[in-house]
């Protein structure tokens, strides 16, 4: 039988496990998006590359 005490931890550990995967998504985009713009370099040039990684 849970208690209300072990109801309060499921709820805290989902709690973590959420956030945990929003930065794990958030990383993930943030990865792409640096690797888009490195790998846009030579054709684009540094500056623009640059411009493209702030948006």
């Amino acid at each position: 039988m849970m208690k209300m005490d072990d109801l309060g931890a499921e709820s805290m550990a989902q709690s973590v496990e959420d956030a945990r995967l929003r930065v794990l998504r958030t990383d993930l985009r943030t990865r792409d998006l640096v690797n888009q713009a490195v790998a846009s370099v030579p054709t684009l040039g540094l500056q623009r590359a640059a411009e493209f990684r702030r948006r």
